[in-house]
């Protein structure tokens, strides 16, 4: 029985390979690769890929799609820059400058000027920190 339970422990859980290839479509797409057709692509469905993902990951692949598209839109931003807001949700494959602006604030807890403010004032103190930072948390 010992044995078994080890075995049982050991083993990876059920759905985790789809999983982890989920979260490495979504990664790689920078979170714009709709859900649906992520399933669709994987050839299971969306509930299926919705239970095994809050299960394992914590959250809906929804969620992690959107946190994916914000980290990929902070490392875009250039503080020493002039930056285009528009311009930037345009490019991350946002609808509009609202729906970035939302989901914005909803992960950082700042508007994106207030997080440009903070973030040139970081630069200005210790450029070298803020680049190796930068370069850090890009994977």
């Amino acid at each position: 029985f010992e044995e078994l339970l080890r075995t049982c422990l050991h083993a990876a859980p059920h759905g985790l390979n789809a999983v982890r290839e989920g979260v490495a479509e979504i990664a790689r797409h920078n979170g714009t690769l709709s859900i649906k057709a992520l399933g669709d692509q994987m050839g299971i469905s969306h509930n299926h890929l919705l239970t095994q993902f809050k299960r394992m990951v914590g959250i809906s692949p929804k969620a992690f799609a959107r946190l994916c598209r914000l980290k990929h839109t902070l490392h875009s931003i250039d503080p020493t820059s002039v930056v285009d807001w528009t311009q930037i949700a345009h490019q991350s494959n946002y609808y509009d400058q609202a729906h970035f602006t939302k989901d914005f604030q909803a992960f950082t807890g700042q508007s994106p000027t207030d997080y440009l403010r903070l973030r040139r004032q970081s630069h200005a103190r210790n450029p070298e920190r803020d680049r190796l930072v930068h370069v850090l948390t890009i994977d």
